[in-house]
């Protein structure tokens, strides 16, 4: 289920671009306005950061769900609320704000840890 959602999250926040797009004037193919300070430019950056980090996590979470199905997806629930938090925070165009999703890294962290065990529990090495 989790990665359905992640699956999801990645469509939602891509949406919030593109309405943020809209309202800002920002026209395609323009990746970032050219301003400092650019609520478009956080919405944008809080989409591209969960893109760049969201192959990790899914092979993390689908790696350690082989042994630990039940805490990977538990790790892989606490991530997805982490980056919506992220995601919520720095679409203010506060960047700052973004240090609510922290607690993502509690699920990425914990993922690490059940691919681990499930890599030594493949190689009988545990």
């Amino acid at each position: 289920a989790d990665a359905v959602v992640m699956w999801g999250l990645n469509f939602y926040l891509g949406g919030k671009v593109m309405n943020a797009r809209n309202e800002c004037g920002v026209k395609l193919p323009l990746m970032y306005e050219n301003k400092d300070d650019s609520k478009f430019n956080c919405v944008q950056r809080s989409h591209m950061n969960y893109v760049e980090n969201s192959s990790f996590a899914l092979s993390l979470l689908f790696s350690g769900g082989l042994c630990a199905p039940r805490v990977s997806a538990a790790a892989g629930a606490v991530y997805i609320v982490g980056k919506v938090l992220y995601a919520q925070g720095y679409s203010t165009g506060n960047p700052s704000m973004r240090s609510k999703g922290n607690i993502a890294y509690l699920g990425l962290f914990t993922l690490v840890g059940t691919s681990i065990y499930s890599a030594l529990k493949i190689g009988q090495l545990v």
